[in-house]
């Protein structure tokens, strides 16, 4: 078999790995600004694993929403209550 293939069929996902940050980062970062179900898909998904987040990583995404709504990019008015929901959230865990 191949090895990266064995290696992906048994990588664990663990929320308090940095890589795994920065993937939800990149994640934030493609889904801010967007005007599709994504939006909430993404704020959801990131909002389920804020306890298990590391600080850097919340902090990082707290930033983008927040120059977001500085540059009026968080997409329509239901996509912007959505982002500063999750930031409101991230903020309380912060």
């Amino acid at each position: 078999m191949n090895p990266k293939l064995q290696t992906a069929k048994t990588a664990k996902i663990d929320p308090s790995d940095e890589r795994f940050g920065k993937i939800l980062i990149s994640a934030v970062r493609y889904a801010l600004g967007r005007m599709t179900y994504i939006v909430d898909d993404t704020a959801k998904y990131v909002e389920e694993l804020i306890p298990q987040l590391s600080d850097n990583a919340l902090q990082l995404i707290c930033n983008d929403i927040t120059r977001g709504e500085e540059l009026h990019d968080l997409g329509m008015g239901c996509d912007r209550v959505i982002w500063l929901h999750l930031r409101e959230e991230i903020v309380k865990e912060l």
